[in-house]
C-alpha cells in the first residue's frame, strides 16, 4: 500500500501518466429493461443516447404497465443517458451487464452495474458540501465546503482511477473550482482505455497545447459564425464567455477593448459568447451597440438561459476566456483583468 502511495504521489507531483496503455475496446450487446409506471402511458416513446450526443442510440415504447426493453450493442463501459421524448430522465453508466430500471417513489434506480452504485455512492458522500455550497450566506463556510469537497472528490477519483466513474468525478472536481495543475495530474492518473469516452475527450480538450474546439454560434445579426473559420484565417483567438445575466462577468469588457485596440492589427479576433434567456437578447444587443464591441459577438444559449455553448469548454462559470495561437492551440486560459494585456504582449509579437 505505501509502495503504491508513493508511485501516485510521484506522479502526480511530476504530472506523468501513470495509467495503464490505451486499450482497443469491443462492444457488447446488453438489455437495458425495468419498468416505469408512474412516469410512462403506454406508446409513449423512450429512447438511449450516448450522454452528451442528440441522436437515439435505440428506441422502444413502452406498454400498458410501462414496461419498456432495450438491446443495443455499446462498449462494455459507456455513459449512457435514458430520454423520453426529449426530456432526459437518468444517465446509466453500462459495463458488460444487463440492467434493469425500477421506481421507487419518485426516484429512478438502476441494478445490474457495478459503476451506477460507485457513482451512488459519491454523490452521498459529496451532498452535504454541495448543499453548503449552494445554500449558504456565509462566504467562509462556502470556502470551507468548497476545500473539503475537493479533496473529497479527490481521493475518490484516485480510489476509482480503473473506472469509468473517475472521468465523471474529475468533471465535477473542475466545475467547483480543483486548480488547473492538479486537474492535469488527476486526469493522467485516469486510466487511458476509457479515451473512447467523449467525457475523457471533453475534458482534454481544457489543457494548454489542445486544439480549438468548434462553436458555431449566431451573431447579433442572426448570422451563424463558425470558431473554425476564424481560425482558417490563422489568427490569434480570444474565445469571451460572459452572461448578460451576470454583471461581474462583464468585467473584462474594458480589458477587452483596449487588448482589441492594440493587437487587432497584429492578428487577434475576439469571440465573445453571451449567455442569457431569450427575452435578454435584445438587451445584449444594445449592450453591444453601447460598448462599441467590434468583435465577433455571438449568442450561446438556449431559451432557458443555459450555458450550452460553454459545455465542450468546462465553462462553469463566467467570465471565461481562452487564448489560442495562429495554428489553433490552446496558449492561455483563466486570464482576467490586466492579465489580459499581460499575455497578449508575451505571446502576439
Amino acid at each position: 500500500m505505501k509502495k503504491l502511495t508513493l508511485l501516485l504521489a510521484c506522479c502526480a507531483l511530476m504530472g506523468v501518466a501513470c495509467n495503464h496503455s490505451e486499450q482497443i475496446t469491443e462492444k457488447k450487446s446488453i438489455t437495458i429493461s425495468g419498468s416505469l409506471a408512474n412516469r410512462l402511458k403506454m406508446g409513449e416513446q423512450l429512447s438511449l443516447r450516448i450522454s452528451g450526443e442528440n441522436s437515439n442510440l435505440a428506441t422502444t415504447t413502452a406498454d400498458q404497465d410501462g414496461n419498456f426493453s432495450f438491446t443495443v450493442d455499446v462498449e462494455q463501459e459507456q455513459f449512457l443517458t435514458l430520454y423520453l421524448k426529449d426530456h432526459p430522465l437518468k444517465e446509466i453508466i453500462t459495463d458488460s451487464q444487463d440492467i434493469t430500471i425500477s421506481m421507487d417513489g419518485g426516484h429512478i434506480n438502476i441494478d445490474g452495474t457495478r459503476y451506477n452504485d460507485i457513482w451512488l455512492n459519491f454523490k452521498e458522500r459529496v451532498k452535504p458540501y454541495v448543499g453548503t455550497i449552494e445554500s449558504s450566506l456565509s462566504k467562509s463556510d462556502i470556502n470551507k465546503a468548497q476545500l473539503e469537497l475537493l479533496n473529497v472528490i479527490d481521493a475518490m477519483i484516485i480510489e476509482n482511477r480503473d473506472n469509468p466513474t473517475s472521468i465523471k468525478m474529475l468533471d465535477m472536481y473542475i466545475e467547483y473550482g480543483g486548480e488547473d495543475k492538479r486537474i492535469t495530474e488527476l486526469f493522467n492518473l485516469i486510466n487511458k482505455k476509457y479515451s473512447y469516452l467523449s467525457d475523457y475527450q471533453r475534458i482534454k480538450n481544457i489543457f494548454v497545447g489542445k486544439d480549438i474546439v468548434d462553436l458555431k454560434l449566431n451573431d447579433v445579426n442572426g448570422l451563424q459564425v463558425a470558431i473554425s473559420d476564424v481560425a482558417k484565417e490563422g489568427k490569434w483567438i480570444l474565445i469571451n464567455f460572459w452572461a448578460i445575466w451576470k454583471p461581474s462577468s462583464q468585467d473584462d469588457t474594458p480589458y477587452l477593448i483596449d487588448a482589441y485596440d492594440k493587437f487587432a492589427s497584429q492578428g487577434l479576433e475576439i469571440y465573445s459568447v453571451a449567455f442569457g434567456r431569450a427575452a435578454q437578447k435584445n438587451e445584449w444587443r444594445e449592450y453591444v451597440n453601447k460598448n462599441e464591441l467590434r468583435w465577433i459577438n455571438v449568442w450561446g444559449s438556449g431559451n432557458n438561459g443555459n450555458m450550452d455553448a460553454g459545455k465542450p469548454y468546462f465553462v462553469y462559470d463566467v467570465p471565461a476566456n481562452f487564448l489560442y495561437s495562429p495554428d489553433g492551440k490552446l496558449v492561455a486560459k483563466n486570464i482576467h483583468g490586466e492579465d489580459i494585456d499581460k499575455i497578449l504582449s508575451e505571446n502576439i509579437k
